[in-house]
């Protein structure tokens, strides 16, 4: 590792990627805020440049933001999971875990990128990805593809450091949270009627 105090955003991540995974909607609002800060912002703020930092910081919070005032207001309900099912997804987080940092350890050789943005970032990735394979409502399905993409920003954004890039990452960020944030006002407004 470059420098070992960013073994505390690594350990956010993880938890953050935990308490995303629970079926309560405060804990996943909670999960996917920490690692959109502890990912996006203080991982690739010390390996990229401030502005484009700050652009994906601004652009994922506001768009986070914009989806949870929709759920806010609609009456989605994030059934408690039996714990079975519980028990079948920390084992499942736990085999992602151990696979990103092996693949992480791989992928800093090819790509010539830190190893803490690397891990940092598979981490999300996965977390997405598992969270996008359990997710039952549509709500869920949006929050886990901004998760997703938040670890793709996080890997792409420290090779990438060109505005351009990072404007249009930027702009799909905002793009995925007024598509959420419009899916789940409309599926609100279907379960009405």
């Amino acid at each position: 590792m470059t420098y070992w105090i960013n073994t505390i955003p690594l350990a956010f991540i993880l938890i953050g990627c935990l308490l995303f995974l629970t079926s309560s909607r405060k804990q996943t609002v909670f999960g996917s805020v920490i690692v959109i800060i502890a990912a996006g912002f203080s991982l690739s703020i010390q390996f990229s440049s401030l502005f484009p930092s700050l652009v994906r910081l601004v652009s994922s919070a506001s768009a986070f933001f914009a989806i949870f005032l929709s759920m806010k207001e609609s009456d989605i309900e994030f059934r408690a999971i039996p714990k079975n099912l519980g028990v079948l997804r920390i084992i499942a987080f736990v085999i992602f875990a151990i696979l990103s940092i092996l693949l992480g350890l791989k992928l800093t050789d090819v790509l010539q990128i830190p190893v803490e943005v690397a891990i940092g970032g598979l981490f999300s990735l996965f977390c997405g990805l598992l969270y996008l394979g359990i997710s039952t409502t549509l709500s869920k399905l949006i929050l886990a593809i901004m998760v997703f993409y938040t670890g793709f920003v996080l890997i792409f954004g420290v090779l990438e450091s060109s505005i351009l890039v990072n404007g249009l990452i930027a702009g799909v960020i905002l793009l995925l949270g007024a598509l959420g944030s419009y899916l789940i006002i409309r599926e609100v407004m279907v379960e009405r009627e």
